[in-house]
């Protein structure tokens, strides 16, 4: 990557389900969703792409070859495809599967997709590298 390219693997922690209540009230704030184009707008050059967020740190730091065998989703997005490319290749490098979700402003769905798979690891009471895989079915 190069310095202009910003790749985005924060979480507004304040969202978390951290226990049950907060788990209970969750709510997506609209203002928190766009804090991605905010970033692209305050670094100007930068070529933003969102991504590793949906997953605890304990994931992004399992081996590579337990990555590939679990096929774990890496879900991306940016305004900069091939920003976008470079960022799935290191994530692919590091034994993800990359998927192109579309460009910034669907960032926000993810980022609810994010909390909901959160929610439903705390209430299935798993540990924190319990993750989201997404497969196409009736590939060859």
């Amino acid at each position: 990557m190069r310095a202009e390219d910003l790749a985005d693997l924060a979480r507004d922690l304040g969202r978390g389900c951290r226990d049950e209540e907060s788990r209970d009230r969750a709510v997506v704030d609209a203002e928190t969703a766009r804090l991605q184009q905010r970033l692209a707008a305050d670094v100007p050059g930068a070529r933003v792409v969102k991504a590793f967020n949906t997953m605890a740190a304990q994931v992004i730091a399992l081996d590579r070859d337990e990555l590939a065998r679990h096929h774990v989703s890496v879900f991306l997005c940016s305004d900069d495809a091939t920003a976008k490319a470079v960022v799935r290749g290191l994530a692919e490098e590091l034994g993800f599967v990359g998927v192109d979700s579309g460009e910034l402003e669907r960032s926000q769905l993810v980022e609810a997709l994010a909390d909901f798979v959160r929610f439903q690891i705390a209430g299935m009471g798993l540990s924190a590298v319990a993750t989201l895989s997404l497969h196409r079915l009736g590939d060859s």
